[in-house]
């Protein structure tokens, strides 16, 4: 099968899954009172927010550029943060396209080949990745209460009549009983698929990722990496919960949920949708439900996170892109003239 059909159909299943998701999300939302309740959010907080989002991206930029000097790349902030901003635009299109794009952009602008940048971006990506599942372990230890209650009322109707230590009992051992079947089924396929273009190709990828994570050991500024990797999370972390006081449904919320909901926000941000339209929404407003919200004003929340930072990363990216064919153009002028002399 060409690569271009494969790609057309990665990416029509992606906006399936997106719209699937926007459907089901919205299938009895009454759009006059949903209009009505995001007018009526106290915006203020949402400068607070752009704000902090802007801090995360200027200084993720940077953070990029401390990966490119062990290969002795240095394309500036200026340029870096054009490139991130300008894959942003990109991911909230198609998905998985920014990475891609941050690289074209630099390819442009400083003339980086795009496969000695692109290694630099999937070890970005795996420190990211690292910090989310970090926090997400945080999140279940901290909140392992109100997520057992959760799941329970779940699965009320199967294990209705049993006390909460035998659901819980049941619970566990399901859980064990899943991962040994994982584990049978790992080393089956292992003994089976193992010489298939498939599982060479997932273990050369993982290979890849190894890699990429090993070579942050050859870092030159390895505290600068680390604080800037902090500040970026910091930045996550505040930019969706100083929105809960734009809503009189969320304000009473507090750190435990701000957590939680930057997590969750991760996990439907990184789902294989456009900008998360769909996934982002959906987790969101079940991870609200959690704590004490209705599935409407979850989404409410949900909306106007999602719908700001878009508006915000698409205007921003646009002027990126023109921004890239200013510097684009500049450069090969300034090179023009340095040939000539």
């Amino acid at each position: 099968m060409p690569a271009w059909i494969k790609t057309a159909i990665k990416y029509t299943i992606s906006f399936l899954l997106g719209g699937i998701l926007l459907w089901y999300v919205y299938k009895d939302t009454n759009f006059d009172t949903l209009i009505h309740n995001l007018k009526d959010a106290n915006l203020s907080w949402l400068t607070v927010s752009y704000i902090l989002a802007m801090i995360s991206h200027i200084v993720r930029a940077y953070r990029w550029n401390l990966l490119m000097e062990p290969v002795n790349l240095h394309p500036g902030l200026r340029n870096s943060f054009v490139a991130t901003m300008v894959g942003y635009l990109a991911n909230t299109i198609l998905p998985r396209m920014g990475e891609v794009s941050r690289c074209a952009v630099l390819k442009k602008t400083d003339n980086i080949p795009v496969n000695t940048s692109f290694g630099t971006v999937i070890t970005e990506r795996i420190i990211d990745l690292i910090v989310l599942l970090l926090l997400l372990a945080i999140v279940l230890l901290i909140e392992i209460d109100r997520l057992s209650a959760f799941v329970l009322d779940m699965l009320g109707s199967k294990f209705q009549g049993a006390d909460t230590g035998k659901s819980i009992l049941i619970a566990f051992v399901s859980v064990i009983a899943l991962v040994v079947f994982m584990v049978i089924l790992f080393n089956y396929l292992n003994k089976r698929l193992g010489k298939t273009k498939f599982y060479l190709s997932v273990k050369n990828f993982l290979k890849g990722l190894t890699e990429g994570l090993l070579s942050i050991r050859k870092l030159k500024k390895k505290k600068q990496f680390i604080l800037s990797t902090i500040v970026i999370w910091l930045c996550y972390y505040y930019m969706s919960y100083v929105m809960f006081f734009s809503l009189p449904e969320t304000s009473s919320l507090g750190f435990k949920a701000g957590l939680a909901i930057l997590v969750l926000g991760g996990l439907g941000m990184a789902a294989p949708s456009p900008g998360g339209i769909g996934s982002y929404h959906w987790i969101i407003m079940q991870g609200l439900v959690l704590y004490g919200l209705t599935e409407e004003q979850g989404l409410l929340f949900a909306t106007l996170v999602h719908s700001s930072q878009m508006i915000m990363l698409i205007s921003i990216g646009l002027i990126c892109v023109f921004a890239t064919f200013l510097i684009s153009r500049k450069t090969k002028t300034t090179s023009i003239h340095e040939n000539g002399k």
